[in-house]
């Protein structure tokens, strides 16, 4: 049926607007384009396809030019096989169209003539295609699983080459003539996928015949089987790519490291792009024999930059790996290659200490232990300070000062209270003079100088010392005492200085002067509370004559309290103790009858036992080296005859 054509003005420009597709070339498929007759323009076009989750919509005008385009960027609808799914045609309606066709090359052989590749056909007798064109698309158990070519078209041969009856489409273009042909194709990708049917798993999977580079890999044949795939890896999940094709239900497997635990992955494949899960067994590798390491291991002509490390030749080597770096342990990295046994080592840094790392390769990716050996390059001289004076002193102030080096990179300096040259870096400046600040009054000091000449690089320190200005005197306390001694309590007092600023009191159990301050005061009197019965304590009083400036601590001994009335006395003719007060053993001897195994416990003034012992042919002897100073009380009973006797433990 001839359609009536309007004819348009020559030169006419169509303005047309067009869905983003991309337009590439249809190959490796045939080419299906078409054109316009001259001054006869005619758009039968399509606007949308559906099938399946593909809904794409191209629009209300052709494409240009040969009016082809592949929508190869939109995303591809998964179609299982064996499944039937609606597709859908919209295009322009034109009553003069001749055919709507859709095509889906099923066996992947890129073209559309196989039989049941055409899964859309409506041909003209009449204006009878209707719009949208319809169809049920099944997806054939015999397709090939994976992204093929779907083809739409709409077409309209004036060129009267059919019988415009129900002649079959065609996929290409419709005839040779390419003059009078007008309509539209559009090509999408789309996925088809496997069924949900199982497929079964190979069983008794086993591995055999295993040397150190290569094993044989076997298991029972599954019936029905379309073939198998196998991986063999280092990992023990299943793998997530495929694996080699075999035919048959066993490989061999070459090309493994010696003394390496691997995996072997095999899955049953049922055809039609269908698998079963992968099956894993693990297996190891045979060990590689031993790689005898280096022996001799010596550097030579070392110096400031520069090193050379031989060894002796291990017979039948593969070569040697050499590393040189600061650190003592074995390197956990590949060294340098080397085929003979010796190397030259540069780019060095002077007076550093270096480790030579050796190791022999036995070929096939074995290799040795590494040897190491120590050495240290050659220092280069660095210049020292020299001119170095101390200045401007007060009591916690001094300016340091020394004479430029030449060349140097800058200096370190350190100020302490110590004469040996300093273990640990300094303070940098670039100058040639420094301040040192809060300083103590009346200390003497050493001020350490050193050169950096550069890359890590430094002189010998050059020191000298001082001494910064005394501070002014501060008057120590007098007159002290303790009265009102009680078992838990003091009373201390002491004379006023005059114009102190006020004083510092500390009560404890040693006798040497604090390091640490006491308690403040304005007054001349403290109480000292909390103490424990029959216990040496000392208290310590100094002088504040001015912020920061104390005086010399003064000391006082006194013993608190025991509470238990004349204990010394009780029982002298039983026993007696020796020495008292005791720093270490304290010796007992009893009199009389009770001299025999009698029971003796040390008590403290609370009544807890702390050590016990008895009393052998009159005699006993007691370590009390670990009690604290303080008082403590001997206490004996043998049923017959008790008692108490009170010591004093320094």
């Amino acid at each position: 049926m001839k359609k009536l054509h309007l004819l348009m003005l020559a030169g006419l420009m169509i303005l047309s607007q067009f869905v983003t597709g991309q337009i590439t070339s249809p190959s490796p498929y045939c080419a299906a384009g078409y054109d316009d007759a001259v001054g006869m323009p005619v758009d039968h076009h399509i606007s949308n396809v559906t099938l399946g989750t593909l809904n794409n919509t191209s629009g209300a005008v052709q494409y240009p030019g040969a009016h082809y385009a592949y929508y190869n960027t939109v995303t591809a609808p998964n179609l299982t096989k064996g499944s039937s799914y609606p597709l859908s045609v919209t295009h322009d309606g034109g009553a003069s169209i001749h055919f709507v066709a859709v095509y889906i090359d099923f066996n992947h052989n890129n073209d559309f003539s196989d039989a049941g590749e055409r899964v859309l056909q409506y041909t003209i007798n009449g204006p009878s295609i209707p719009n949208p064109a319809t169809a049920t698309v099944a997806i054939p158990m015999t397709a090939t699983t994976g992204v093929t070519r779907m083809r739409v078209m709409v077409f309209e041969d004036d060129n009267y080459t059919w019988t415009l009856l129900s002649t079959n489409a065609t996929p290409c273009t419709a005839d040779a003539t390419g003059y009078l042909d007008w309509g539209e194709t559009e090509d999408y990708n789309v996925n088809i996928v496997g069924t949900t049917t199982v497929c079964d798993t190979v069983t008794s999977l086993a591995v055999s015949a295993i040397t150190t580079t290569t094993a044989h890999i076997a298991w029972t044949a599954v019936a029905g089987s379309a073939g198998y795939e196998y991986v063999v890896n280092t990992t023990a999940a299943a793998p997530t790519v495929a694996g080699t094709a075999v035919a048959t239900n066993s490989a061999n497997v070459t090309s493994l490291l010696p003394g390496t635990v691997y995996y072997a992955h095999v899955r049953n494949s049922c055809g039609g792009g269908s698998f079963s899960a992968w099956v894993t067994v693990p297996f190891t590798t045979v060990a590689a024999a031993p790689c005898d390491t280096v022996t001799s291991l010596a550097v030579s002509a070392i110096t400031t930059t520069t090193a050379h490390i031989a060894w002796t030749a291990v017979t039948g080597s593969a070569g040697y790996e050499y590393v040189v770096n600061t650190t003592a342990a074995a390197p956990t990295v590949a060294g340098t290659a080397v085929a003979t046994n010796s190397a030259n080592v540069t780019s060095l840094l002077p007076g550093t200490v270096y480790y030579a790392h050796v190791r022999n390769s036995c070929g096939g990716g074995s290799f040795s232990a590494w040897v190491t050996v120590p050495f240290t390059t050659v220092a280069a001289p660095c210049g020292v300070v020299t001119g170095l004076t101390v200045s401007a002193i007060t009591t916690t102030t001094a300016h340091i000062a020394w004479t430029a080096v030449s060349g140097s990179a800058g200096y370190q300096y350190v100020v302490n209270t110590i004469a040996a040259s300093p273990t640990t870096p300094g303070s940098n400046t670039a100058l040639t003079n420094a301040n040192a600040t809060s300083l103590l009054p009346g200390t003497v000091y050493y001020v350490h100088v050193r050169n950096n000449c550069g890359s890590g690089s430094f002189s010998d320190w050059v020191n000298l010392t001082f001494t910064t200005a005394a501070a002014a005197t501060c008057d120590t306390v007098i007159g002290l005492t303790i009265s009102a001694i009680t078992t838990t309590s003091a009373h201390i007092a002491w004379t006023a200085v005059p114009g102190s600023m006020g004083y510092q009191y500390l009560v404890n159990t040693t006798a040497t002067s604090p390091v640490i301050a006491g308690t403040s005061t304005t007054l001349t009197n403290a109480n000292a509370t909390g103490l424990a019965p029959g216990a040496i304590y000392y208290v310590h009083v100094r002088n504040n004559c001015a912020a920061g400036l104390f005086s010399a601590w003064e000391n006082k001994k006194f013993t608190t309290s025991v509470g238990i009335n004349d204990i010394a006395t009780q029982n002298e003719n039983v026993i007696s103790i020796n020495p008292n007060p005791v720093n270490n053993v304290l010796h007992i001897e009893v009199s009389g009858n009770a001299g025999n195994n009698l029971p003796v416990e040390i008590i403290d003034m609370t009544g807890r036992v702390l050590l016990q012992n008895i009393v052998i042919n009159s005699k006993c002897e007691v370590d009390v080296t670990a009690l604290n100073a303080g008082v403590y009380l001997i206490r004996y009973n043998n049923g017959i005859m008790k008692g108490v006797v009170r010591f004093v433990k320094q």
